[in-house]
């Protein structure tokens, strides 16, 4: 089954386009179209790697030869989106698919575009920042573009004089600067960084191949699923509107493919391994594809724990590990008593006491059928995984125990403690079927005191 054709053929094959003047028709019309989307959803949401995915499709043509590079990441909650400015959308059905997704023609699977991973990685570099560039913000973001670089390449190359520059702060903005403009250059112009203006041999450019799922042989788990967005209008109390789009579901491991060759900037080796290992720092650092802003796209290596991820942030950061060599300039500038001061008070600040919740804090579903004004019911931080926090509601008479369970993504602000007991407000509450619950989270969580 090619889920491409199912998604932008099958899915309008069926359709009635007649707009009747008869409410009565009108009514029919809308509920055959939304009968047709239906079954087009469910297919493509209940398909599985081991029926829609063809045998060995994957990039391992060995005319590639030593030049084709790859690592695989995963999906995180709540998955990955990617297409989004596709057309996909005709008002017919409520049910439909109104946002466009990216699919490969050939194979039918979700696959992220070279060049959507070309424009994410060359995003990460000093030089994608070309407005008003006479602004010291403009010249600060493209510094601040080119510590992050050299911090990864001094990390991975384990290079003397990239270590030296990542610790010298602005001592070394320039030699920082210019060296990563150099790199970024070669990668992405094909400019050779040795000879001024002249263009590589075009067999030897860098190149991103697009991202494919990596199947499991005889893998028999659903891969896609379905999300809404809730735009709001200009009116505070305006009711929002559902839209319903597709994407990747968490858990998910793409393969990330390039063609990458070695080469030399300004007296410092850099070898296709470095760029692979750069290019794997800076997608597992800001993510790939569309909403990364609110938690989409983000990636973690499904080989690596997130306390080894940590060792490997704390080696690119050493100032997130206490490093005295990085002292954060704030400390630096703030005279020694308050620095100080600032300490104690930190070690001093009482924990919070252990709350038992009581028959009072549980809410019933029954009272939940309508609450427009968005109830605040006790919650339980369940767990805490980097950005990613699950609430327990206290919520009974759920005949699906796992819909008290609601994960989101907080990306500012201080991350609550495991096994704190709080307040927390219901943005939406939604019965599809009789026995099926759904609950949204809005505002801040308010731990008891």
């Amino acid at each position: 089954m090619n889920l491409h054709h199912q998604f932008y053929r099958e899915y309008y094959r069926k359709l009635d386009p007649s707009h009747p003047e008869s409410e009565k028709r009108k009514g029919l019309v809308k509920k055959y179209n939304q009968s047709r989307f239906s079954v087009i959803n469910k297919r493509i949401t209940e398909a599985t790697l081991d029926k829609a995915a063809p045998a060995n499709y994957l990039f391992d043509h060995p005319g590639f030869g030593p030049s084709l590079k790859k690592f695989r990441l995963q999906t995180t909650y709540p998955g990955l989106v990617c297409g989004t400015g596709y057309p996909h959308e005709t008002g017919s059905a409520d049910d439909e698919f109104k946002i466009g997704f990216y699919f490969d023609q050939t194979t039918g699977l979700p696959t992220i575009p070279g060049s959507s991973i070309k424009g994410t990685l060359r995003a990460s570099f000093p030089r994608f920042e070309m407005i008003n560039q006479k602004s010291k913000e403009h010249k600060s973001t493209k510094q601040a573009k080119a510590d992050l670089i050299t911090r990864c390449a001094a990390t991975i190359t384990e290079n003397t004089t990239l270590k030296s520059w990542s610790k010298a702060g602005e001592k070394k903005a320039n030699e920082r600067l210019k060296w990563v403009n150099l790199l970024e250059h070669q990668i992405f112009d094909g400019l050779d960084p040795n000879l001024g203006k002249k263009r590589i041999s075009p067999s030897k450019i860098d190149t991103c191949l697009a991202a494919q799922i990596a199947v499991s042989p005889g893998s028999q788990k659903p891969f896609l699923g379905t999300d809404y967005i809730t735009p709001h209008g200009k009116e505070i109390w305006e009711e929002p509107t559902p839209i319903l789009f597709l994407k990747v579901l968490p858990q998910v491991t793409f393969e990330f493919s390039f063609l990458l060759f070695d080469t030399i900037v300004s007296g410092i080796e850099f070898t296709a391994k470095h760029k692979r290992n750069l290019f794997r720092l800076l997608l597992l650092i800001s993510g790939v594809g569309a909403k990364t802003n609110v938690g989409y796209g983000r990636l973690v290596d499904p080989k690596v724990s997130s306390k080894e991820w940590e060792k490997e942030l704390e080696k690119i950061f050493p100032e997130l590990s206490g490093d005295p060599d990085y002292t954060s300039d704030t400390a630096k500038e703030q005279p020694e008593d308050f620095v100080q001061d600032n300490k104690d008070s930190i070690e001093e600040s009482p924990q919070p006491k252990a709350y038992t919740p009581t028959e009072r804090d549980y809410k019933h579903a029954s009272s939940l059928n309508n609450p427009r004004r968005g109830p605040k019911v006790t919650a339980k931080v369940y767990r805490v995984e980097r950005e990613k926090v699950t609430y327990e509601l206290l919520i009974k008479g759920l005949n699906d125990s796992k819909a008290k369970f609601v994960t989101v993504t907080q990306l500012t602000g201080t991350l609550p403690t495991e096994g704190t007991y709080g307040k927390i407000q219901i943005s939406s509450y939604q019965s599809k079927k009789a026995k099926a619950h759904q609950f949204k989270l809005m505002g801040k969580f308010e731990p008891f005191q």
